[in-house]
């Protein structure tokens, strides 16, 4: 007789977002503004009740909340370094949004969420929750957010808070997340939610915003690197490469060896192994499916392979995680009701493909949920000592990536050895995976070499600033 067939997955979603219709708006989200007389497809409540039915059968063992990117007012409270404290009161109006998030997860916890979809029994499949901070305002007003938050929410709702999230996704302005990134508001509040032992997940956008973006997450790595307490970094949705594009023209190929050599050095870092990556998130980078009509499985496989194969490699099983996007996998993906049973679909066959099928703590059950109970859920630990010794080994592992320059990057493999139909239409795309695509640099290598020495100097500022 044939053996019996495995047992399905045991399932813990790493990503998923929940909002009530009261916050189903632009007010509450500005990215729900559409045009006159339209409606945004997620403008409506999404509950856990929603989910679930959306799941099917077996339902998931549990799930962490993302924050939602609630809105924020466009100028930020006084300045953290001021004489004078910020107030209470002053950051409650700041963040009021976040804030209101917080007491609807706070109604779930505490079983009042029954109207909003959102009932008792739900509550235990709660299993962790990442929130929005003002990471970006500096240690000082972060930790008096912390305060103003943690009695928002209640012990037992702040409980289940493992980390937090600022969307840098949506900046188009390379010099100002450039300095935003690598700044000593950002490092320091970055340092101040790993002493706290939360996570951090970085949401950056290669298709929309540049694989710049990715490239100064290398450069914030590089300084979180030198510093004493970090959190660990949760890479969302594969950093939302160009799916889209499927490598068709030069550019394309040139922006994913880019995005191959960033996955490679953050993977690769030698004092900082916190740092991992959700398969997640494809569906929004993809051509948009036929509701009627929707892409099989193996045509998804097919064509996230190139990104996907990448990571796994990269990263391994054990510091990749799972995660639906849910509902925002339903715009883009095959539609309400399909979405999340077809990305669970597509990521049983990656691990069949790669044979990773057996229910072993370095195979299929740490995508599925081990990697996110251990390293987010459970907040497994994480090496917090930084040896000096070791710093110029960590430096010259991202030197072709600190000083964002494209043309230095290389090529681990050629696409055409996983597109075989890939045709090199341009002088810079070489034929030979071993040959790196090198645009002519604008300026000389002396130029070059004084540009580093100036940005070395400035990275020595920076960090004896913060950290002395």
């Amino acid at each position: 007789m044939p053996p019996p067939p495995p047992p399905p997955p045991k399932i813990l979603d790493s990503h998923i977002h929940l909002w009530p219709a009261s916050a189903a708006n632009p007010q509450s989200h500005t990215w729900m503004q559409t045009q006159p007389g339209h409606t945004h497809p997620l403008a409506h409540e999404h509950s856990i009740s929603d989910y679930l039915a959306s799941c099917g059968t077996p339902a998931p063992s549990g799930f962490v909340y993302v924050e939602t990117d609630r809105a924020l007012p466009t100028s930020p409270p006084p300045d953290s370094d001021s004489d004078s404290d910020i107030s209470d009161a002053e950051l409650r109006r700041y963040a009021a949004q976040p804030l209101e998030e917080i007491r609807f997860l706070r109604r779930i916890v505490e079983g009042e969420g029954v109207s909003e979809g959102n009932g008792a029994e739900h509550k235990a499949l709660l299993k962790g929750i990442v929130l929005w901070a003002p990471v970006h305002l500096g240690p000082k007003t972060l930790r008096r957010y912390l305060v103003v938050a943690e009695q928002t929410a209640g012990a037992e709702t702040w409980g289940l808070v493992k980390g937090f999230r600022v969307l840098l996704q949506g900046w188009r302005d390379r010099e100002g997340f450039l300095r935003l990134v690598t700044g000593e508001a950002w490092i320091g509040g970055l340092a101040e939610l790993g002493a706290r032992g939360f996570a951090f997940d970085v949401g950056v956008d290669q298709r929309g915003g540049g694989v710049w973006q990715l490239e100064g997450v290398v450069e914030m790595v590089v300084r979180l690197g030198r510093v004493g307490t970090r959190p660990r970094l949760i890479l969302n949705h594969l950093c939302k490469p160009d799916v889209r594009g499927r490598l068709r023209t030069a550019e394309q190929l040139r922006d994913y060896a880019r995005w191959v050599k960033v996955m490679e050095v953050l993977a690769g870092f030698p004092d900082y192994p916190g740092i991992y990556v959700k398969l997640s998130g494809a569906f929004s980078e993809m051509e948009d499916q036929d509701e009627s009509d929707p892409l099989s499985t193996d045509d998804i496989a097919e064509q996230l392979k190139p990104w996907v194969d990448v990571v796994l490699n990269a990263f391994g099983p054990d510091r990749v995680m799972f995660g639906s996007d849910w509902p925002v996998c339903n715009v883009g993906g095959p539609g309400e009701g399909k979405s999340w049973k077809s990305w669970q679909a597509y990521v049983a066959k990656v691990i069949a493909d790669r044979g990773l099928e057996s229910d072993d703590e370095t195979g299929a059950s740490k995508i599925w949920g081990g990697c996110c109970c251990k390293r987010i859920v459970e907040n497994g630990p994480l090496d917090e000592i930084v040896s000096n010794a070791r710093e110029d080994q960590l430096l010259k592992c991202t030197s072709q990536l600190t000083k964002s320059r494209p043309w230095k990057t290389t090529l681990s493999y050629h696409p055409s050895d996983i597109l075989p139909n890939v045709v090199c239409r341009d002088d810079h795309i070489p034929p030979n995976k071993d040959t790196a695509i090198r645009p002519k640099p604008s300026y000389s290598p002396r130029e070059e070499e004084e540009e580093e020495e100036v940005e070395e100097e400035e990275e020595d500022r920076i960090v004896s600033t913060v950290w002395r």
